[in-house]
């Protein structure tokens, strides 16, 4: 079963040309559809869409507790993962990504999981994951900076 995160951003970010400088940083292939699509299957299994939402309001689910507010403008970019390929190196892959995109900017951010649990969260500069996902919580232990 392919599985969707969705990484949010409050506010207008310009999010395609650091996404770019990630892949080719990373030398990682992909190919850019009309449509904003992304395509990395190649090399990390996942398909990556971009847009911008005027308003966006937030249901989901935190270490067992319902969380419910509302953003104004905001950015998004989905990952969506191939069911085929292999679900870690997919999932390594996004969160390098989004690790990537929290340096570029310093807005509020979540990353969702088939939007509806809560797997990271900075809001006012202070990063939490949701430690119910204990795949997602060891993963981002020993790739992302939050916990140096």
């Amino acid at each position: 079963m392919a599985i969707s995160y969705n990484f949010y951003v409050n506010g207008h970010f310009e999010i395609k040309s650091s996404l770019e400088l990630f892949l080719t940083e990373n030398k990682i292939s992909y190919q850019k559809s009309p449509n904003e699509k992304y395509d990395l299957y190649n090399d990390c299994g996942i398909l990556i869409g971009i847009k911008t939402k005027e308003v966006n309001h937030f249901e989901y689910e935190a270490n067992e507790k319902n969380i419910d507010y509302t953003w104004g403008k905001c950015t998004e970019i989905s990952f969506r993962t191939d069911k085929f390929f292999d679900y870690n190196k997919s999932l390594f892959c996004i969160l390098k990504i989004v690790q990537f995109l929290l340096i570029q900017c310093e807005a509020d951010a979540v990353l969702l999981a088939n939007n509806e649990s809560l797997l990271l969260k900075r809001e006012k500069g202070i990063i939490t994951t949701n430690n119910a996902n204990e795949n997602f919580t060891s993963m981002l232990k020993k790739i992302l900076f939050l916990f140096n």
